[in-house]
């Protein structure tokens, strides 16, 4: 009797560890919904792809939710994302392996007109890196590390931690071209590397 209670005991640790990871690829997207939701009871997201958050789709990731890299992926917003932590129950946003992911990317240099404000609100993100070479000009591949807004203003930063990025060109932790003026408030930025240059400073924007 005692080792049938053991084995079930075990058997419901396991099945505790596997309930609520949710696997995430582009094909998630597909349907074309006008909202997504990423809550708490399914998470750790895991990202297997790049993901494109289509036009006239918005991204919702409550509070507390954890977003989990599998590569050298990245999210390119084309409609919005609304990730609203708090202070106290954040989100993190960071790579899951040893491979660093590839950020956050607003790009509206084509002129598209966005329709929702996008919200970071109280996340941790971390461990992004732009592995491009052109030094020189505001390639989305070698510039803006967590964070790349080029044409693009819609856009809240607030209460973030940024930190651990990697980019070879400018913007470790936020990299922003072309007009671009989001609101960026309250965030502390710390622990780049920009040209291979470690920057460990603390700082507040």
């Amino acid at each position: 009797m005692r080792n049938l209670i053991l084995i079930m005991t075990i058997s419901i640790i396991s099945l505790s560890k596997t309930v609520g990871q949710t696997m995430i690829d582009q094909s998630y997207f597909s349907s074309g919904l006008a909202t997504y939701q990423w809550d708490i009871a399914g998470s750790p997201y895991h990202i297997m792809s790049d993901i494109e958050i289509l036009d006239g789709s918005n991204l919702i990731i409550e509070s507390g939710v954890s977003v989990l890299f599998q590569g050298h992926y990245k999210i390119d917003v084309r409609g919005a994302i609304n990730a609203i932590g708090t202070a106290n129950d954040r989100i993190t946003i960071t790579s899951d392996v040893e491979n660093l992911w590839g950020g956050i990317r607003f790009d509206f240099s084509d002129g598209h007109t966005v329709l929702t404000t996008s919200k970071l609100h109280y996340c941790d993100i971390s461990n992004a890196q732009k592995t491009g070479t052109n030094c020189t000009s505001s390639d989305p591949e070698s510039s803006g590390g967590a964070i790349y807004a080029r044409s693009f203003s819609d856009l809240e930063i607030i209460g973030c931690e940024i930190f651990n990025n990697t980019v070879q060109a400018h913007g470790g932790a936020i990299g922003l071209f072309e007009g671009s003026s989001p609101l960026i408030l309250n965030n502390s930025i710390h622990n780049l590397i920009i040209d291979g240059l470690n920057l460990i400073s603390h700082t507040l924007v």
